[in-house]
């Protein structure tokens, strides 16, 4: 069985990153062949309708889909999240919002900091960054996120 991965947050977010444009989120979706209407979908495809949105509409845009995707992720987890969200916390929910499809994240502990490898990450680097970000923003110290590497993000507790 192949990986699949959370429909409806996916749809949600790419349609909000899009400014709610019916047909430029139409045209993705029909483009790549997802089908919304199903729980789940292949994420191949969808991992191939990200590339395409980055080639078309720019990083930002899929950075704003990761950003989504995370806000909608944290809508079910507790809000008294410490900075142990990132060890304990972050590939449960990676591995919730998709079927067939382990960890994505290797997530090295530096002190209060943590280094994030992405190399098993199917996901384009620009998501990853905005995923990333977001559930630093909502966690409840204050962090800064870093690319130091190719696959690598460093996170640094600030407060």
């Amino acid at each position: 069985m192949q990986p699949s991965s959370n429909s409806i947050i996916f749809r949600h977010s790419l349609s909000k990153a899009l400014c709610h444009n019916v047909e430029l989120v139409d045209y993705f979706l029909k483009k790549h062949k997802l089908d919304v209407k199903d729980d789940w979908i292949p994420t191949t495809k969808l991992i191939d309708c990200l590339f395409h949105v980055e080639e078309k509409i720019g990083s930002n845009t899929l950075k704003q889909i990761g950003s989504n995707i995370a806000i909608a992720a944290l809508m079910n987890m507790p809000s008294n999240r410490s900075f142990n969200f990132f060890k304990n916390t972050l590939n449960d929910i990676y591995e919730s919002n998709h079927q067939n499809l382990k960890s994505g994240f290797q997530i090295k502990n530096m002190n209060e900091n943590y280094i994030i490898n992405l190399s098993n990450n199917p996901y384009p680097l620009s998501f990853n960054k905005g995923l990333i970000s977001q559930f630093s923003l909502s966690d409840i110290s204050l962090n800064n996120v870093y690319q130091i590497a190719e696959q690598e993000l460093f996170i640094e507790k600030v407060i």
